[in-house]
């Protein structure tokens, strides 16, 4: 079953009440139902009885043989737009294009202010908004606007929180990927790889207009290079570092003053580990030179 119109069809009937009529043939020069609309098919018709107030249209609905209409939907009557209840007499019965069901352009040539129910079908061929001013799409509260290729689901556009927008990926496990042209090369800016926890992977530097932040940002962090990525670790042992960047050395142990004829302790670090005042004289001194260029 299919919806269809077509130019110079129409037929006469005798049929009387609010019912299905039975089509009595075409009128001449006019086509049948059953050769202009097609069997079991759909069709806008209108209903006159000539010389009379008597009209009817609505959408009507063939038999599997075309020889009667059901009156399926009234559209607009003279009886106060619900199924008229005609009078004896012949009739005629013919296709016609409801007011209400056109698209119709203004004096200027631009398209009035339409409003579709169900599906745009376009049977293949592209669609071009071409406007001089904005373009919007919008969608009923709580609703989304589905991006389909292919007949496949591929992304959605949303709203969270008042006023959001989210963009999400329809297919589970597939990436959302923001691509370009680099000087005539098509290249991949970003990919986030959805199967990952949305891992992004950049195709080239990354700028930071003014900090990178990390998960945990207190003090004491640092970026170390395993081979493969950066990750953030505690700086622990001998030394701190605070958030502007100043770094702090653990005490050594040893007192921080002014030492005569020193006795040092250096660890395998190169580290005094202790330090006291030794015994004056040559030998000491030279015990404390070759201690300190070791």
């Amino acid at each position: 079953m299919a919806l269809i119109v077509n130019d110079r069809v129409k037929e006469t009937t005798t049929t009387t009440g609010t019912g299905t009529i039975t089509l009595a043939g075409a009128s001449t020069g006019f086509e049948t139902f059953a050769a202009g609309i097609g069997n079991s098919n759909t069709t806008y018709y209108c209903i006159t009885l000539p010389g009379s107030a008597e009209f009817e249209v609505g959408l009507g609905t063939l038999s599997g043989d075309s020889s009667t209409l059901a009156r399926t939907t009234v559209i607009s009557s003279s009886n106060s737009d619900s199924a008229v209840n005609f009078s004896s007499g012949t009739k005629d019965v013919f296709c016609t294009l409801p007011a209400s069901k056109a698209i119709i352009k203004d004096a200027n040539g631009a398209l009035a202010s339409t409003t579709m129910s169900g599906a745009l079908d376009l049977n293949g061929n592209e669609l071009v908004l071409d406007v001089d001013g904005d373009t919007s799409i919008t969608a009923d509260t709580d609703d989304q606007i589905d991006i389909k290729i292919a007949n496949v689901d591929v992304a959605n556009l949303t709203t969270a929180n008042s006023g959001d927008l989210v963009i999400k990926t329809a297919v589970s496990d597939k990436d959302f990927v923001i691509k370009g042209t680099d000087d005539s090369s098509e290249i991949t800016a970003l990919s986030l790889d959805m199967s990952a926890a949305g891992a992004a992977t950049f195709n080239d530097d990354v700028v930071v207009g003014s900090k990178l932040k990390m998960p945990t940002n207190t003090a004491n962090k640092i970026l170390v290079a395993d081979g493969t990525s950066f990750e953030e670790v505690d700086l622990s042992g001998d030394a701190t570092i605070a958030s502007g960047g100043a770094m702090t050395l653990a005490n050594s142990g040893v007192t921080a003053a002014s030492y005569t004829a020193t006795n040092l302790t250096v660890d395998a670090k190169g580290r005094i580990t202790s330090a006291s005042n030794g015994a004056a004289g040559a030998s000491a001194g030279f015990v404390i030179a070759m201690a300190v260029a070791l």
